[in-house]
């Protein structure tokens, strides 16, 4: 328990399995794409830096995606945390057209798939993937008044919330804005101290320096 506040772990999932194309060309995951063994060790590692801080996962929210399924797994696994749950609401952006296409055109467009054209009709808007990103958030923080929870999800998605919670009368910026600053690594986390109202009292960088994390640029 965190008496008046609750303890959210907003935690990106660990390094996947990179697959590549007959050039050799290094293509971006599938949602079925799962965690590569550094990935693993990642989470592990990860996990024991959370214990550093003399926290424990009550709960444990995660997209379905193969790769955060998996690293959920490794942190119930490390906590014996009782409550894992997929939560549909976490989903990365979807954008089915960028699935397997070669990571050069993503880095590209610098990662913002939501300033061009649709590959595909089904591709999920921007804006619906933040209210939706944003009301599964509120309707989990609010299940778990008062408990210390993580939530395992990816980069885009991850940026967009924060944005949300430390600007709540703003316009989401766009994607290659949001994603000069405060854009996690794979295997790291925002700790947030949360008010009953979704203030963020404290927000502390898990899984590397902060000095290093200023220093870093955006990881795809």
């Amino acid at each position: 328990m965190s008496g008046h506040t609750t303890t959210a772990y907003l935690i990106r999932h660990g390094e996947y399995e990179q697959s590549v194309d007959g050039q050799g060309r290094v293509l971006t995951p599938f949602s079925q794409t799962g965690l590569s063994e550094t990935g693993r060790n990642q989470i592990a590692g990860f996990a024991s830096a959370i214990r550093k801080r003399g926290d424990a996962l009550e709960a444990i929210y995660t997209s379905p995606y193969q790769r955060t399924r998996e690293s959920a797994a490794i942190l119930q696994s490390q906590f014996g945390t009782a409550r894992l749950v997929i939560d549909d609401g976490l989903c990365d952006v979807y954008t089915p057209g960028w699935w397997g296409v070669p990571m050069a055109e993503l880095k590209a467009i610098g990662g913002d798939v939501y300033n061009v054209s649709p590959r595909t009709l089904d591709q999920e808007s921007y804006d619906g993937a933040s209210e939706r990103i944003w009301a599964a958030f509120r309707s989990i923080v609010h299940r778990e008044k008062g408990h210390t929870v993580g939530l395992v999800f990816h980069g885009d998605p991850i940026r967009v919330l924060l944005y949300r919670l430390e600007h709540p009368a703003g316009v989401v910026p766009a994607m290659r804005v949001l994603s000069q600053s405060d854009y996690l690594d794979k295997g790291e986390a925002w700790r947030l101290e949360l008010g009953y109202d979704l203030t963020v009292h404290e927000k502390i960088l898990v899984g590397r320096s902060q000095e290093d994390f200023r220093r870093g640029e955006r990881k795809y």
